[in-house]
């Protein structure tokens, strides 16, 4: 079996029945309502060619033998980094074939194909035909009664649909991807990466090329053309709320956004699903295709009018929908207060069978390891307390009545808790050996903001480490973090989710913002801002009891006042 998929995606990938070079519009779908919905591939093609075959669209031979059959390819079909030419022709190819026997495929726009999509020839191996077809795919696709995207459907995204935004390709994106074209071919280099990476250095060029200079001109037509939808945080290619975030707040907001589609179900990939199988929520208004196929398998989700079933070859028989848990379904960044409750527990009362130096940071905390029930996690241990009355140097600028102290550690972890962000890891205070001092969740597998740049890594969504920056920005303002640097900032590798730590020398009685942040805008959502607006003193003393005197509360709450102010 395993040669006969080798063999199909050799067929595939040496075809050269390869589209015309002009972007051409969705093939029509006839003679069936057989719609195949395949998750993230990340490139491999022979995943791919297994996943088709069992689906019975082609034969080990890769010929199309699915007849009218249609084929979404729900984004991320292209590899994460390096060369796509040829996992892009052969989706090309099976696009030609698929049309020509009255099927289709389509390829939704994932955040792989924006990146290649913007990317120069040197990064990707595209030519400018590819990154035109490439860019010409719809990031939103409706079929019949089912729409289908990468991310999922925002309520601004239903906003903008019925104020008139068409479903489809983005005329936006591929007006962009054109203008970065241009811009290579004026010569020099033209930087590779993620597009905010890549947009951020074309800043660069638009500022350091000869004014007047066509090198100049095409960096500014591609700075101009930044607007589009899939590039957007709350776009239809990155906005993930739909998988993660609970349905009794997002229900209506869906129903309302599948009405406007005149749709019954969204169809969306990008966050693995829980069990690696597929899986729906919203009473089946959602249904969830990412089974992380690269680890677990093929699989796809069969649609024939209003059934609807998961295929997993490699796990069973295929099945009817399962219906996520509403447990899983929340934000990633955030724990639950139980799981909260159960982790302080744990840091407060687990034996302590290791203890050593870590030998970084100014305050020189040990890192513990703790075990109980047969459970070992590795917690820091910071037990600095110091205050000086008198005028200090810091770095580079002065400071009267300095204060170092471990109970701020915790009181970080509150306020973080209350404002909903989940970034301080779980932090407890607790006596070690007759002294007390702030013991807080080791952050493992993790990469800080000093190696990540240093390493080049980045996140295959070009929006996460910015709108993560902005939550760290909202914090550090309101508890005056003077000591924010990259060591301080952890992602972990896993899922690229921001971890702040060390935040001893914060809460200052100052009511302006913290040195670096004194003119960064500082942007607030609906929600942080109702978060924010609930802080009372009140509310503060009973979260952080002594941790903080009340004029430093009373100082947060005029930093609170000045953000809420801020536009």
């Amino acid at each position: 079996m395993i040669r006969t998929y080798a063999m199909a995606v050799t067929a595939l990938a040496l075809s050269t029945a390869v589209a015309a070079t002009s972007p051409r519009p969705e093939p029509p779908v006839a003679g069936t309502d057989r719609i195949v919905v395949v998750g993230d591939l990340d490139g491999d093609l022979e995943l791919l060619a297994e996943t088709l075959v069992g689906a019975d669209v082609i034969d080990g031979d890769g010929t199309w033998i699915g007849g009218g059959v249609r084929v979404v390819l729900l984004g991320n079909a292209l590899p994460t980094r390096g060369p796509a030419g040829t996992a892009l022709a052969t989706v090309r190819r099976l696009a030609e074939s698929a049309a020509s026997a009255g099927g289709a495929l389509h390829l939704v726009l994932g955040g792989h194909e924006i990146d290649a999509a913007l990317a120069p020839a040197s990064c990707r191996g595209l030519d400018p035909d590819d990154r035109r077809w490439l860019a010409s795919r719809p990031a939103l696709l409706v079929l019949d009664r089912t729409a289908f995207a990468h991310g999922g459907l925002s309520p601004a995204l239903a906003d903008a649909l019925a104020a008139g935004l068409e479903p489809g390709s983005d005329p936006e994106f591929v007006a962009l991807s054109g203008a970065v074209g241009r811009l290579a071919e004026t010569g020099g280099r033209t930087p590779c990466g993620p597009p905010l990476t890549l947009l951020g250095e074309i800043g660069a060029i638009a500022r350091d090329a000869g004014p007047g200079t066509p090198r100049a001109r095409h960096a500014a037509e591609v700075l101009e053309r930044t607007g589009a939808w899939v590039l957007r945080a709350d776009g239809p290619v990155f906005f993930t709320g739909l998988s993660t975030g609970p349905e009794a707040d997002l229900a209506a907001p869906l129903e309302r956004a599948l009405k406007i589609l005149g749709v019954r179900r969204l169809v969306v990939a990008r966050v693995p699903t829980p069990g690696r199988r597929i899986v729906s929520r919203f009473e089946g208004r959602l249904v969830r295709v990412d089974t992380d196929a690269t680890r677990s398998g093929p699989g796809h989700l069969e649609i024939a009018g209003d059934a609807l079933h998961a295929v997993h070859p490699r796990q069973g028989r295929p099945d009817a929908l399962r219906r996520q848990s509403p447990d899983r379904a929340r934000l990633y960044s955030q724990a639950t207060a139980e799981d909260d409750a159960a982790t302080e527990k744990f840091l407060r009362d687990a034996e302590i069978v290791g203890d050593e130096e870590i030998g970084t940071g100014i305050t020189k905390p040990r890192r513990l390891t703790l075990r109980r029930d047969g459970v070992e996690r590795r917690a820091a241990f910071k037990f600095v307390d110091q205050r000086i009355d008198r005028m200090v140097r810091l770095h580079d600028r002065m400071e009267l009545a300095f204060t170092d102290r471990y109970v701020y550690e915790v009181a970080a972890y509150r306020i973080d808790r209350l404002l909903g962000i989940g970034a301080v890891p779980v932090t407890v205070l607790r006596e070690i050996d007759g002294r007390e001092g702030a013991v807080q969740v080791w952050v493992e597998d993790s990469v800080n903001e000093r190696d990540r740049r240093a390493e080049g890594l980045e996140p295959d969504d070009p929006t996460l480490l910015a709108r993560q920056r902005t939550l760290m920005n909202v914090f550090d303002a309101l508890i005056y973090n003077t000591d924010r640097n990259q060591t301080n900032i952890l992602y972990t590798r896993a899922d690229w989710k921001l971890w702040l730590i060390d935040h001893s020398r914060a809460f200052r009685l100052k009511t302006g913002r913290p040195p670096g942040l004194e003119h960064v805008p500082i942007a607030l959502s609906p929600d942080m801002r109702a978060r924010l607006e609930a802080l009372t003193e009140a509310s503060l003393r009973e979260a952080l009891g002594r941790m903080l005197s009340r004029a430093q509360v009373r100082a947060l709450l005029k930093r609170r006042d000045r953000l809420l102010a801020d536009r």
